[in-house]
């Protein structure tokens, strides 16, 4: 299963990459340990006609939404505190399952 965050674009949204790079994404693989299989960071990238809908997006991957639960929740606290360190866009968490 995967678990998405998306960081909405909108007037006035800031993201600060290299802090999100470089301090909070070593951080969320820490605390999510073993149970995190892979993550990707992705950035909106927009064209001459429209910006994109999402500044940034992170795919992360686990076996079953339970072993995300499970690392997730002792350090929620945490993880969510960093967030006005990098941004001050509230962001989007989705779990998805594949269809097929």
């Amino acid at each position: 299963m995967r678990v998405s965050i998306y960081y909405p674009s909108s007037a006035g949204s800031t993201f600060d990459a290299d802090y999100y790079l470089s301090s909070h994404m070593p951080l969320v693989r820490e605390k999510l340990g073993r149970a995190l299989l892979r993550d990707e960071v992705w950035k909106g990238a927009g064209n001459e006609e429209a910006s994109p809908p999402y500044e940034v997006v992170l795919h992360m991957y686990f076996n079953d939404a339970e072993s995300f639960n499970a690392a997730f929740a002792p350090h929620a606290d945490a993880l969510t505190a960093d967030i006005p360190n990098y941004t001050n866009i509230t962001p989007v968490i989705q779990l998805e399952e594949t269809l097929s």
